[in-house]
């Protein structure tokens, strides 16, 4: 089971609380959520994975690519309760790609 909790804590700053599995079977779920949020054109969002059961490779993409793919717009994402292999992927792809979109500081 999946769930998500959305807190709007600013006009234009929200929180997504994360429970269960982040998994192929659950990404549309997942991205179902940001599209109204995103919409909104926030300044920052912060993602709590901390109550996250597991999360595999799906997951892991989802997290990365697709919502690095909207901080064109100028939104700030934050993952708060990284996985290890999260921080992985993270540093992995943030140094094929040659910046960081993320703060790793305190989360």
């Amino acid at each position: 089971m999946f769930k998500i909790n959305v807190s709007r804590i600013e006009d234009h700053t929200f929180i997504l609380y994360l429970k269960g599995e982040l998994t192929a079977a659950t990404s549309l779920v997942f991205h179902q959520a940001l599209i109204p949020i995103m919409k909104k054109r926030p300044k920052a969002i912060s993602i709590n994975l901390s109550n996250l059961d597991s999360i595999d490779e799906a997951g892991i993409s989802l997290l990365m690519n697709g919502v690095m793919g909207t901080t064109q717009q100028g939104t700030y994402f934050y993952l708060i309760g990284l996985p290890n292999k999260v921080k992985e992927y993270y540093r992995s792809r943030s140094a094929e790609m040659g910046h960081s979109y993320f703060s790793m500081n305190t989360h």
